[in-house]
């Protein structure tokens, strides 16, 4: 099934300095551009071990793949976690806080940004409480703490299209799923690792909310898959296989659940269900996709 799952993804920083004599804050909140490079690093590997920090003051664009002017760089990683925003807008989120080593990052910045080993993911301009571009200065005795919240929105609308199984055309509805649950393989935390498939699940009965997955008996697929990346495709295939001895739901398979590693989770339902039996197998899958809001 070539429908895809169209995640959005934005983030923001925070940053202080810590000594002795104690933490005082340097900027609160920095809102970043996600970059080309950075989207791309999805479908092929980790995208969030590393903080940078410079002295750049050109705006980012989507074409960077570095900092203007880099001072430092960390990949020590003090404190890491998931989870979803409870009420709307509703999104998943991870928090992490890079630690750069005493004196590593003194003088006066202008400039973050988080990615990995080779390249950026995020950058933006250190900004003041008015959002205006700003300067901060950290003191050679002092340590740089970076805290970096990326942000993935599930789609909030149902939406309706026509396609066939064993011959038959059926209406499906797709759905976010679990949008409040933070967990990184059921809901929608972010995870920062390369796209992949969880798991994928059919039941019995309706659609739930979009706080909710499917309701009925389930049943897991026998085997999941994860298509190969098209590089700068910004998608990737996910599917579930099941064997003719699993599946065989009373009533038939009327919804199912594709839930992914960081990149959420999104329930289907279909009509006429699929009546499977002992004597097929059963093929099924979509395409996941992020990007950034418009």
């Amino acid at each position: 099934m070539s429908i895809l799952l169209p995640a959005k993804l934005k983030g923001r920083f925070a940053l202080w300095a810590s000594s002795k004599r104690g933490t005082r804050p340097l900027a609160q909140w920095c809102d970043n551009l996600v970059l080309d490079i950075g989207l791309n690093q999805i479908g092929l590997g980790s995208w969030l071990t590393h903080c940078y920090v410079g002295t750049g003051s050109t705006a980012p664009v989507a074409a960077n793949t570095s900092l203007e002017s880099q001072v430092a760089s960390t990949s020590t990683i003090d404190s890491s976690a998931a989870g979803a925003n409870g009420e709307e807008p509703y999104y998943g989120y991870r928090r992490i806080l890079y630690r750069f080593a005493v004196g590593t990052a003194a003088g006066n910045l202008s400039e973050v940004g988080v990615g990995w080993s080779a390249n950026l993911f995020a950058r933006a301009l250190i900004v003041d409480s008015l959002g205006a571009p700003t300067t901060v200065t950290v003191l050679s005795d002092e340590v740089l703490l970076v805290l970096y919240e990326i942000q993935l929105y599930p789609p909030t609308e149902d939406y309706e299209f026509e396609a066939p199984v064993t011959g038959v055309n059926r209406t499906w509805i797709r759905r976010a799923a679990n949008v409040t649950n933070g967990n990184t393989s059921v809901g929608w935390g972010v995870a920062g690792t390369i796209a992949s498939v969880h798991s994928v699940l059919g039941y019995n009965g309706a659609l739930g909310l979009i706080t909710q997955s499917p309701s009925g008996t389930s049943t897991t697929a026998t085997s999941s898959a994860t298509a190969p990346y098209s590089n700068n495709s910004l998608k990737v295939g996910m599917s579930g296989f099941w064997s003719p001895t699993v599946g065989n739901l009373s009533g038939g398979i009327s919804s199912f659940l594709l839930q992914t590693n960081g990149l959420g989770s999104y329930q289907f339902s279909v009509d006429p269900p699929i009546a499977k039996t002992a004597l097929s197998t059963l093929n099924w899958g979509s395409e996941v996709s992020w990007s950034r809001p418009a």
